[in-house]
């Protein structure tokens, strides 16, 4: 019986993500998902990331960031989120990409004071859409 309830739903997608000896997985029924974490720690070359990977308005806020170990991983975690999401690569920022993640909706928190965790989410038939 649980198996012909489950192929009456829409489409089941799920994301995953590791992070030094922990699993996060989401799942989401009729939609599109992304997940991601990251520790929270230095990373020595998050200036060179951020000028090749995020908008220049994302750079400007990181540049002036109070908590920058916090603000570059929530910034990467919602990149990282939103690419699984829409079923993409990572690619490098520039004016053409400006509106892939647009559609998606990325909700991040910071777990324990150690991690920062990203979820994206998108109708399924968003994918159809950006391609009509």
């Amino acid at each position: 019986m649980w198996q012909s309830e489950l192929q009456d739903t829409e489409g089941l997608d799920l994301s995953l993500s590791y992070e030094e000896g922990e699993a996060w997985i989401a799942l989401s029924r009729g939609g599109l998902i992304g997940v991601d974490i990251m520790r929270l720690e230095p990373v020595p070359e998050a200036e060179s990331i951020a000028q090749i990977y995020f908008d220049p308005a994302d750079q400007a806020a990181l540049r002036q960031a109070t908590d920058p170990i916090r603000d570059f991983a929530l910034a990467w975690t919602q990149l990282e989120a939103r690419c699984k999401c829409l079923k993409q690569r990572l690619t490098e920022w520039s004016e053409a990409s400006a509106t892939q993640g647009h559609g998606c909706s990325t909700d991040s928190v910071i777990v324990e004071d150690r991690l920062a965790l990203s979820v994206a989410t998108a109708p399924q038939d968003f994918l159809c859409r950006r391609k009509a």
